[in-house]
C-alpha cells in the first residue's frame, strides 16, 4: 500500500502523504484501553499473546456499553458482526 495521494484536476494538484500503521505491531491493550467501541474492536488485529483473551474483553465492554444504554442492541448486533469480520482478518 502507498503513503502518499496524489491528483491533479483542472491545473490544481493535490498531494498528500501519510504513515502506515502495521496494527499487528501495536498492543491491543492499547485500543482495548478505549470507551470507543469503534476503537476497542480493533483489539482484535492487535498484537497478543493471549487472543482469547482479548475477544473476551471485548466482549465483556460490549455488553457493558450496551447495559448502560451507550449503545443500541441494533448497534451491538452492528459490532458483534464486525468483530467477526475482524476475526477472519486476524487469523
Amino acid at each position: 500500500m502507498g503513503n502518499s495521494i496524489k491528483m491533479l484536476s483542472l491545473g490544481t494538484s493535490l498531494f498528500y502523504e501519510y504513515q502506515i500503521i502495521d496494527l499487528k505491531k501495536v498492543e491491543a491493550q492499547k485500543f482495548l484501553s478505549s470507551d470507543d467501541p469503534d476503537v476497542y474492536l480493533l483489539g482484535i488485529l492487535g498484537k497478543s499473546d493471549n487472543l482469547v483473551e482479548v475477544v473476551r474483553q471485548i466482549l465483556s465492554k460490549l455488553k457493558e456499553s450496551f447495559e448502560k444504554r451507550m449503545i443500541t442492541k441494533h448497534d451491538l448486533l452492528e459490532y458483534i458482526n464486525r468483530l467477526g469480520v475482524f476475526s477472519e482478518l486476524s487469523k
